[in-house]
């Protein structure tokens, strides 16, 4: 009965999805993004030429679907990753060697997650981008923001990651609590039989679907999204200070690229693939996620992408990709190292080796730790900001150029699920084999 009623639930949601994909949304939604970058530019132009500021509150009009659209996607993702992962943990028990996909992983995400950060430290410290900046520095010298405690890493903090109260996270929307919690009751249920779980499941199956179709319904106005995201971003941020962070931009794109190079050469070198298919068959998940800023939103795509194009396997998908949209974040690694080394230079602030190293640290944590919807791990910079002594007053020059950044962060990090998920489907198979 659970069977039936999951596979024809969730297959009518899958189906809405490609239909909209066989209407090249991807397509529409760079069309959107290009258009939105046009049309930023020209309103700022009339704006300076008038001398009124009516194009700001214009721009925030033009935002609403942007912002209903973002909005709608936070409403579902604690709800969705939490019973993906739960599902997911369920339904493959002993029998499909789920300790194996954890323990895969949670490695993969690790190495690739510290090899990210080294890649943002070292691009920064290679182009000093920070250095272009300090004209602006003393623009931003006014923003305040709360204090935050240095961070100090004491039993007490591995204690703090475990919630006492279950549902007071789901209601906080701490996607780190609610991932331990999900794993915790995954892995308890696929020890129980069938039989006396099938309520919770079709239950969960039932958010799950639910959470879809939300998702589904909110990439119809994804177009108007982009578009009045873009544009509002132009004309807030100007493109005076957009120019003055090119700097910043090509530093921490070009991470991105080394990050992608080294999927790519782990793909051909260690999978033994062809890298060059890997991203032809990945390109409307990449793209989208590109668009859309959000691993979260991408989430369903990037489960189709990787059943139907990359042939992976469903119950390692199924399982790897909520949870990769949780804690697989190498571009959000190299975001934050960069972004925070950045602001180092430009604000002349002496960072030794130990606190790069302490930085590495941070971001990799930060990284795990961070929500796959956009701009979230704005609120984690001021905290590796602090600690390591670099004021956190230029964290309005970050949110000028955030969206831009965001969108390529958010490529790597859905690459990186992709990969995860080949990765741990070589291990099993390689397994099996040897056995």
């Amino acid at each position: 009965m659970f069977n039936k009623f999951s596979f024809r639930e969730l297959k009518s949601v899958q189906q809405g999805l490609e239909d909209l994909l066989q209407k090249r949304l991807w397509a529409k939604l760079l069309f959107a993004l290009i258009l939105g970058i046009v049309a930023g530019n020209i309103l700022v132009t009339i704006q300076d030429q008038t001398h009124a500021t009516w194009a700001k509150v214009f721009s925030d009009w033009l935002a609403l679907p942007g912002s209903i659209f973002l909005a709608a996607i936070q409403m579902v993702v604690v709800p969705l990753v939490f019973s993906s992962i739960i599902l997911g943990l369920a339904e493959m028990g002993e029998k499909t060697q789920a300790k194996k996909l954890g323990l895969t992983a949670i490695l993969f995400v690790l190495i690739s997650t510290f090899l990210a950060a080294i890649v943002g430290v070292v691009v920064t410290q290679l182009l000093h981008p920070g250095e272009y900046i300090r004209d602006f520095v003393p623009l931003v010298s006014h923003f305040d923001v709360s204090k935050t405690d240095s961070f100090v890493f004491t039993p007490q903090t591995v204690l703090n990651f475990i919630p006492i109260n279950p549902l007071q996270a789901l209601m906080r929307g701490d996607l780190l609590e609610v991932l331990i919690i999900a794993i915790i009751f995954g892995v308890v249920m696929s020890q129980i039989e069938s039989k006396q779980i099938i309520a919770l499941k079709q239950f969960l199956t039932g958010i799950q679907t639910l959470c879809l179709q939300v998702i589904t319904l909110a990439m119809s106005i994804a177009p108007y999204a982009v578009f009045g995201l873009m544009l509002r971003a132009f004309v807030h941020s100007g493109m005076s200070v957009l120019a003055g962070m090119l700097g910043y931009i090509v530093c921490v794109f070009l991470g991105f690229i080394v990050m992608a190079i080294f999927y790519a050469l782990w793909i051909w070198i260690v999978l033994k693939k062809n890298a060059i298919k890997f991203f032809s068959n990945s390109k409307e998940a990449l793209l989208l996620a590109f668009s859309l800023s959000s691993s979260a939103a991408t989430m369903p795509t990037t489960l189709r992408v990787a059943t139907k194009h990359l042939h992976i396997e469903e119950e390692i998908s199924g399982l790897l990709i909520p949870l990769g949209t949780t804690i697989n974040m190498a571009g959000s690694a190299i975001w934050q190292t960069s972004a925070t080394l950045f602001l180092a230079q430009a604000f002349g602030s002496d960072v030794s080796l130990l606190s790069i190293l302490l930085v590495v640290a941070l971001s990799v944590g930060a990284s795990i730790g961070t929500p796959g919807v956009p701009g979230a791990g704005l609120g984690v910079l001021t905290t590796t900001l602090k600690s390591v002594g670099v004021p956190a007053t230029g964290i309005p020059l970050i949110l000028g150029v955030d969206r831009l950044v965001d969108m390529g962060c958010t490529v790597v990090n859905v690459m990186g699920d992709l990969v995860m998920c080949l990765t741990a489907q070589w291990i099993l198979k390689k397994n099996k084999n040897s056995t």
